[in-house]
């Protein structure tokens, strides 16, 4: 169980932060400076660990 703030994805399909009540699911996200990318197109470039 992920405690809030903490996220979870497979590094390809998803993104998703845990909140007190549940999770938030990433769908699109903007890096500052950057334009806006589905999150699909963020993770095929940008590499971390799968679970924090």
């Amino acid at each position: 169980t992920l405690q809030p703030g903490e996220y979870e994805s497979d590094g390809k399909t998803y993104l998703r932060f845990a909140a007190p009540d549940g999770h938030l699911s990433i769908t699109e996200l903007q890096m500052e400076g950057k334009k806006k990318l589905p999150v699909v197109d963020f993770l095929r470039g940008y590499r971390f660990n799968a679970k924090h």
